[in-house]
């Protein structure tokens, strides 16, 4: 659940400008937040 506010977070804090990509793999128990700015992850 904390991931998900943080997700929110850096959304709406970089607006436009950062890419912010929420991913939630199968079968490791773990997610991963991406953030993609300028072409680069």
């Amino acid at each position: 659940m904390f991931y998900f506010h943080l997700y929110l977070y850096f959304v709406n804090f970089f607006n436009y400008e950062v890419q912010v990509q929420l991913e939630i793999p199968t079968g490791n128990c773990q997610i991963d937040l991406l953030i993609r700015y300028a072409g680069q992850l």
